[in-house]
């Protein structure tokens, strides 16, 4: 019966989760990153990954270091990557002082879904540096989430 229980309980998650490797592209690499700029980075995948989870997402992520992140487009290698790993979406992330430029694709189909770029200004400005970057992660995840159906 308990197990009954459980399985009628995350059956709504299982039937609308989704894979999603996510991609941050940064110019610096760890090593050479400003605190500023890796407290940036990491608080804003924390806010998106937090609230994919919470929806029973499920990702896994990579960085790709690149000079010029945002004139990057789609990088075959890493769409082969997450198509290897059975990812259904692929998720740039570009993330800048003023925000982050995101691109979501479908993997198998190789279409870009959508492009949208997130403005820190968008979340509340007497909130910490830190927890606004996570403020903006959860944002993000709410339009991404939308795709994701």
């Amino acid at each position: 019966m308990g197990v009954v229980l459980i399985l009628f309980l995350i059956a709504p998650f299982s039937a609308s989760s989704a894979t999603v490797l996510i991609e941050t592209r940064v110019a610096q690499t760890a090593e050479t990153m400003e605190l500023a700029q890796r407290m940036r980075v990491v608080s804003v995948e924390t806010g998106l990954m937090d609230s994919l989870f919470d929806h029973g997402h499920i990702f896994f992520n990579v960085y790709t270091h690149t000079e010029m992140p945002a004139k990057r487009v789609l990088d075959q290698a890493t769409l082969n990557y997450a198509a290897e790993e059975r990812a259904e979406f692929l998720l740039i992330l570009m993330p800048n002082k003023l925000g982050v430029e995101w691109r979501l694709y479908a993997v198998l189909r190789k279409k870009l879904l959508i492009r949208s770029f997130s403005a820190l200004k968008k979340t509340n400005p007497d909130l910490e540096p830190q927890d606004r970057w996570l403020a903006l992660g959860g944002l993000m995840a709410e339009d991404i989430i939308k795709e994701l159906r």
